[in-house]
């Protein structure tokens, strides 16, 4: 069997649940994890909703409501959306 074929065959999906900039908008309320997603989840508010947040990739900016801390993050790292 090829090593493309066994590659195909044992590929994962690893998140069918992924969100897209379409799921989000300003003021939107979100968990999501920092730290290029090694952190904790928190919860925050989007700022910005961004096509290229860094090297272009889409993400957002966002406040921590707990801290107010202003933080951005990759799409990926937004985990769940609380309030659209």
């Amino acid at each position: 069997m090829s090593i493309l074929l066994q590659a195909l065959m044992q590929k994962q999906v690893v998140n069918q649940n992924t969100i897209s900039l379409s799921d989000l908008r300003e003021g939107s309320v979100v968990l999501v994890r920092g730290g290029f997603g090694s952190e904790a989840a928190v919860e925050a508010t989007i700022t910005c909703v961004c096509d290229d947040v860094k090297n272009g990739h889409p993400g957002v900016d966002y406040v921590v409501n707990k801290t107010q801390e202003m933080h951005w993050a990759y799409l990926d790292q937004v985990k769940r959306v609380i309030t659209y």
